[in-house]
């Protein structure tokens, strides 16, 4: 089952757009111009994932494991070449389960840490991939996960009309005039401003304010724009906030579901709302410091089969629950929200966090409307 990533993960990569430039004028393309892009952008697992895209001189391929050359403290080689080594090795213990009496902060909440927002981003799109990938395991039903990685900014596909047209070219041919083991089925799109106004919750990193375009966060109206070119082509796009304290779940635990209703807002309004849900919050994994973006994980349970009321791959963040996010719990069914309270009945043994609602923008008849995991 193939989802599509729009993300950047290596500028000195191919891009969907660079291997489509050539096709301008046409209706559909070849099944060798389509072949082309699965050989440059396509991945099934984290060895080809680090093939294709982390830089050459960060890793090296010895049988059918990948491993990371070693890199010295002065930061010789790519720090997403150095996330990669560090998830390899340390794999199988990566996740715990932990307590709010022994708190892991990340790295957002400790003072004083300075820490490039480029590289932080470059390090969560390896950290989600790799969850994609771990998840999608869980349940796949004989289905092969996989994920197209689109290499370019949202923002630079949308600014350029010649861009767009090409790309939706693409996704007219796979999904309308291809047999359907090419066709795209959900959209993650990591990084959308949480706040309308610039006081993102990526400045928590203080440092240096230079970075590439790529690195910024998804404008809402660019969302809108994205949605109307997936929704034509029967594409769920399933999005993030961008990472931070403010979208953790240890937020949700405090505020409930209400902030993210309010962030989406322009979305339920949408021509195809039904085509696009909210995921939230985002989860932490303690030892790197960072976090496991939502759509990820919510991308990768649809796909494989898993809908609403199924047990992630990943650990309870055990967070005390305020009265406000019990009270949405209880009865708000919005987006895809992974929780670690559920107020199903035989749950409350499940060590895992649980995804407790999957549902798109589209209000109709006082609900929204659930997503149907694939296959179902």
């Amino acid at each position: 089952m193939r989802t599509i990533l729009f993300a950047q993960v290596n500028d000195q990569k191919e891009d969907i757009i660079s291997l489509l430039m050539g096709t301008g004028g046409q209706l559909a393309l070849s099944d060798e111009q389509i072949q082309e892009i699965n050989a440059h952008l396509l991945v099934r697992n984290m060895e080809e994932f680090a093939q294709k895209f982390l830089p050459e001189q960060c890793r090296k391929r010895a049988g059918d494991r990948l491993h990371v050359d070693d890199v010295d403290n002065k930061g010789s080689a790519d720090a997403v070449g150095v996330l990669a080594h560090h998830l390899e090795k340390h794999a199988k213990k990566q996740y715990e389960i932990w307590r709010p009496r022994k708190p892991e902060k990340a790295y957002d909440e400790i003072p004083g840490i300075v820490c490039s927002r480029e590289k932080r981003i470059q390090q969560e799109i390896v950290l989600g991939v790799q969850a994609f990938f771990r998840q999608a395991e869980i349940g796949q039903k004989n289905r092969q996960a996989e994920l197209l990685i689109v290499n370019i900014s949202v923002k630079e596909l949308l600014a350029h009309p010649e861009k767009c047209a090409v790309f939706e070219t693409y996704l007219d041919t796979v999904n309308h005039k291809m047999y359907t083991t090419e066709q795209i089925v959900y959209a993650v799109l990591p990084e959308v401003l949480y706040h309308t106004e610039r006081g993102s919750i990526r400045e928590r990193f203080p440092g240096s304010n230079k970075t590439r375009e790529g690195s910024d966060p998804v404008l809402m109206a660019d969302v809108e724009t994205l949605l109307t070119v997936l929704g034509r082509y029967n594409v769920l796009l399933l999005y993030q906030y961008e990472t931070g304290a403010e979208t953790s779940a240890k937020a949700f635990a405090a505020n409930g579901v209400l902030p993210y209703q309010r962030a989406a807002a322009a979305l339920e309004k949408h021509t195809y709302a039904a085509s696009a849900s909210c995921c939230y919050p985002n989860l932490t994994a303690p030892r790197e410091g960072l976090y496991i973006g939502a759509a990820y994980v919510a991308a990768a349970m649809l796909s494989s089969g898993a809908g609403e009321g199924s047990a992630t791959a990943f650990p309870k963040e055990l967070y005390p629950y305020g009265a406000q996010a019990r009270e949405d719990i209880a009865h708000a069914k919005y987006g895809c929200l992974l929780a670690s309270e559920t107020p199903m009945s035989g749950w409350g043994a499940e060590p895992h966090m649980v995804m407790l609602s999957s549902r798109v923008c589209r209000y109709e008849q006082g609900t929204y409307r659930m997503i149907k995991a694939y296959g179902q």
